[in-house]
């Protein structure tokens, strides 16, 4: 479940790479979100 988290930041950096599209601010915001969720659930564990 925690790597289906990670999908969205995954697709946002591919589209950077392969499609040059360069994420808003908002979107990075929410990228940073998602990665310290996800690290700090696998610090519990």
């Amino acid at each position: 479940a925690l790597m289906v988290a990670l999908l969205p930041a995954t697709a946002t950096v591919v589209g950077l790479v392969v499609l040059r599209q360069v994420p808003v601010p908002v979107e990075l915001a929410g990228i940073g979100l998602v990665i310290a969720g996800v690290s700090l659930h696998r610090g519990e564990g």
